[in-house]
């Protein structure tokens, strides 16, 4: 059934964001590349989860972007919820590697803020369409 496929992409997600939030409030010095990783990885997996529900295949990808454009049939992003994603999908691969990118306190921050307002509102979205997938 899609909505136990998404529930267990969905409990992933929290899995991870939980993580992220973890060694945000409780490291230091915080480890920022894999703080935003997971950040990364929670909101991938929330979108995958909405894939599966709505009967789409899942694809090979970890670039939100590309995801978010595949549910626009289903799920009405705003233009500011869809530049979060697009922000998020730089911490996929790049954070995986030494020098690769240049990740700083406020973008650390900004990555768990950002993840919380995408989580909320597709956790919300969820909540409004069904009674069975309660992340």
């Amino acid at each position: 059934m899609a909505e136990d496929e998404t529930l267990k992409w969905f409990q992933f997600a929290e899995m991870d964001f939980q993580t992220a939030i973890h060694l945000y409030e409780n490291m230091y010095p915080p480890p920022r590349e894999i703080i935003c990783f997971h950040c990364q990885q929670a909101v991938e997996k929330l979108l995958k989860g909405l894939l599966i529900y709505f009967g789409e295949e899942i694809i090979k990808t970890h670039d939100l972007t590309l995801l978010v454009s595949r549910l626009q049939n289903f799920v009405d992003l705003s233009d500011d919820e869809k530049k979060i994603c697009a922000k998020l999908s730089l911490y996929a691969v790049e954070t995986r590697y030494p020098h690769e990118l240049e990740i700083q306190e406020q973008h650390v921050k900004a990555a768990v803020e950002d993840t919380k307002i995408i989580f909320n509102r597709l956790k919300n979205f969820m909540a409004e369409n069904t009674e069975e997938v309660k992340p």
